[in-house]
């Protein structure tokens, strides 16, 4: 994929993402009085997951008009089904000062839905289907005044679902959002009104003046056409498209020039919804800095122990890229123990993307993980804990995966700093941006290497949720696939050794966009950049000089050079080596002499046992043998004392007093 498209891709969804603000505040159109603020009655009924709020929660805001003006008081309603429909239970709450009632303690709805509902005095405001979410909690707004919406409202329809989207099949799940030139149903906006946008992808701002020109095509008849003009902020507004006079089977289609002299643009053809319609269209490129905006999602919810999970039991959330719910996906706890064995637990995520796994065993030493293979490659949740009272909620983000590596852009800071024992530590930073919407994966194995030879490597715990280390490895290995749309840390650090230069040779694993050196400044580079040291960007007041190294592609080595390393005084490490040589003489010397004083020792110690046992034995015949044996003996160990030194006479008197004793002779001594 060439990297314009990617560009384009990129622009396209910042500009969407602006067009559905610059949507969203179509409606003051129609209202002279509000000073261009949107009208609350047109959100009115409209839920939405807000991670800010607790899991098993929702919140109803009543208005009495205006956001200025909160229904005090308000008696509100909340009808709470859970997701099998078995379960419908009634609650009601008081509106506090702020004009909002909260609903706590749902959790027994989760997968479920809620319906709110206030009467101001003019019949019942009704919201749309609240999901009950297990990861976060809900907002939702009662406007007196406003409709309610469409009965069968999906719970959790994105706005800016396409027409025609399948009901019950996650609406929008397959979509990647609202489209230039194709036009979509939104329940902010009344029956029979369509609002168009013109936007500047570059400016990030909407085109006033544009001319805009809707077509309506009956079955039979002529067409006729409506015209308007975009306003300051690039809104323009029709209404009235369901009366009677126009057929509910005509056609319509929208054409605009969004600057002049530039080719019309024009829309699909499309008929009206059971709701307000919306269109936009743009023109121009967002400069590389948006483009290389990070993706804004909600946060995904870290896994927590919540009573309202029976214990042994996990409730797991599965989303997608657009915070969608992924249905018919397999989900896996698994438990690893103190030994390091891992035990499996398996479930497998509903139409609302919940999987609720049960019978997991509870360890006090152990911990638990979710991990989520979708499409082929591993998603994990962070590390958490069971307790023996209660279950867990955790939530799960998955993306469809790419190797391209052309989507992946990487920078890396490479920091030196001197220590004991003629050793440098080297802080690798580096961070990792993935383009489009797929994560990056290539497959198990990706490495993330440090300096060639280098020693004591770790992964910085910025790092650590997505690379995984073992032992003394010299690598890290990528545990699961690379988010688009982020900034992901892959930092590492290690030692190298060097004699006053270190020399640092490093092969990147992914495309380096941008690389540098940062040094204190007692140290120099004299290799790897050709280019003069600067202040560091993030901090020119700091003692230290920054060294850019530029674009490098994958598998080109990168060699830098240090300079100026403190070393250990020479004079040291020779007085080290010369005490421990002579400790090893002496050590030697004294292994030599100890064996031959050993050996002394002992034949003295059977000489005198030899001795003894002349003089226990008799002088008779039958003993002439007994006696001939201890002689033969005892003459080789005096010969063996004589070369060793004892005194000769010593030898000869042991030997001849047995023969003294008991008439018989022996051999000289």
């Amino acid at each position: 994929m060439s990297r314009r498209r990617i560009s384009r891709q990129r622009s396209l969804g910042l500009g969407l993402g602006l067009a559905s603000l610059l949507i969203a505040a179509a409606p003051a159109l129609a209202q002279p009085g509000m000073g261009g603020r949107p009208d609350p009655r047109q959100m009115s009924g409209l839920a939405r997951v807000d991670p800010e709020v607790p899991a098993g929660t929702i919140t109803v805001r009543c208005l009495l008009g205006g956001f200025d003006a909160p229904a005090v008081d308000a008696e509100v309603t909340l009808e709470a089904s859970s997701a099998d429909g078995g379960r419908v239970q009634r609650f009601s709450a008081r509106a506090n000062a702020e004009g909002r009632a909260t609903f706590s303690g749902l959790g027994d709805f989760v997968g479920g839905t809620a319906i709110a509902s206030v009467d101001f005095g003019e019949g019942p405001v009704t919201s749309q289907a609240i999901p009950v979410a297990a990861s976060a909690g809900s907002r939702v707004m009662l406007v007196k005044g406003a409709a309610s919406p469409a009965a069968g409202a999906g719970a959790g329809a994105p706005t800016g679902a396409p027409m025609g989207a399948a009901e019950g099949a996650g609406a929008g799940a397959g979509d990647e959002g609202p489209r230039p030139g194709r036009p979509f149903a939104d329940a902010r906006f009344p029956k029979g009104s369509l609002v168009v946008g013109a936007l500047d992808l570059g400016a990030r701002k909407g085109i006033p003046g544009a001319k805009v020109r809707l077509e309506i095509r009956p079955p039979e008849g002529e067409a006729s056409v409506r015209e308007a003009t975009t306003d300051a902020e690039g809104r323009a507004l029709f209404e009235g498209l369901d009366a009677p006079e126009i057929a509910a089977e005509s056609v319509l289609s929208v054409e605009i020039v969004l600057k002049e002299g530039a080719a019309p643009q024009r829309s699909e053809e499309f008929k009206v919804a059971e709701t307000g319609q919306a269109l936009v269209f743009t023109t121009g490129e967002v400069s590389a800095a948006d483009a290389a905006a990070p993706v804004r999602r909600r946060p995904v919810m870290p896994p927590r122990l919540t009573p309202t999970v029976p214990a042994g039991a996990v409730r797991v959330s599965v989303i997608d890229g657009l915070d969608l719910p992924v249905s018919q996906q397999a989900v896996e706890i698994q438990k690893r123990d103190v030994t390091g064995a891992i035990r499996s637990y398996e479930g497998v995520s509903g139409p609302d993307g919940v999987a609720y796994v049960e019978g997991i065993e509870y360890g006090a030493d152990s911990a638990y993980e979710v991990v989520v293979r979708h499409k082929g490659a591993p998603f994990r949740s962070d590390l958490f804990r069971l307790h023996e009272s209660m279950g867990a909620i955790a939530e799960v983000r998955v993306f469809a995966t790419t190797n391209d590596l052309s989507r992946v852009r990487s920078a890396a800071q490479i920091e030196v700093i001197a220590r004991e024992n003629d050793l440098a530590q080297v802080a690798q930073l580096y961070q990792v941006f993935v383009d489009g919407d797929e994560a990056f994966w290539p497959g198990p194995g990706l490495r993330i290497s440090g300096a060639e030879g280098a020693s004591g490597f770790v992964v910085m715990d910025r790092a650590s949720p997505i690379l995984s280390h073992a032992g003394k490895a010299p690598f890290a290995e990528l545990e699961e696939p690379i988010p688009p749309g982020e900034v992901v840390d892959l930092s590492i650090a290690y030692l190298v050794e060097h004699d006053g230069t270190a020399t640092i040779r490093w092969t990147p694993t992914l495309p380096l966009f941008e690389g540098g050196v940062l040094l204190p400044r007692d140290l120099k580079l004299t290799k790897g950049s050709d280019k003069p040291p600067t202040p560091p960007p993030q901090a020119p007041e700091a003692p230290y000089d920054y060294y850019a190294l530029g674009a490098k592609a994958v598998g080109q080595p990168i060699e830098l050079v240090v300079e100026g390393l403190p070393v250990r005084p020479r004079i040291y490490k020779q007085i080290g080596l010369a005490l421990g040589l002579g400790i090893l003489a002496l050590l030697g010397l004294s292994l030599a002499i100890r064996p031959r004083s050993g050996l002394r020792e002992r034949l003295l110690a059977r000489r005198a046992e030899l001795v003894a046992a002349l003089e226990r034995v008799g002088a008779g015949a039958d003993q002439e043998d007994e006696r001939g044996k201890i002689i033969a003996e005892l003459d080789q160990v005096v010969r063996k004392l004589e070369a060793l030194g004892v005194d000769k006479r010593a030898g000869e008197g042991a030997a001849a007093a047995p023969s003294a004793g008991g008439g018989a002779s022996g051999p000289k001594a």
